[in-house]
C-alpha cells in the first residue's frame, strides 16, 4: 500500500466529514464541514506535512539530524 500524503489525506478527511454536492449550472462543487473539524483536520494534515519533510529532508541528506531537519521546517514552512 502506497503511503498517503498529507495533502490526499487531507482531502479524504473532508469529503468523508463534510457534505458535499455540485452545482451543475455554475460547475461548483460545494463541501459544507463543521468549522472545528475543519481546523483540526488541518491542525492535523500540518503534522503530517511537517514529518513527511523531515523524513525526506533527512533520507536526502543522511548526515542531516531530525533537530537541523525541524530547523529547515521551521525556516522554511514557519
Amino acid at each position: 500500500m502506497t503511503k498517503q500524503t498529507a495533502v490526499e489525506w487531507l482531502i479524504e478527511q473532508i469529503e468523508s466529514k463534510g457534505d458535499a454536492w455540485e452545482n451543475a449550472s455554475i460547475r461548483r462543487l460545494q463541501i459544507s464541514i463543521d468549522v472545528s473539524d475543519y481546523l483540526d483536520l488541518k491542525r492535523q494534515a500540518k503534522a503530517m506535512e511537517k514529518e513527511q519533510i523531515i523524513d525526506a529532508f533527512k533520507s536526502g541528506e543522511a548526515s542531516r539530524d531530525r533537530v537541523e531537519a525541524i530547523e529547515y521546517y521551521n525556516e522554511t514552512y514557519s
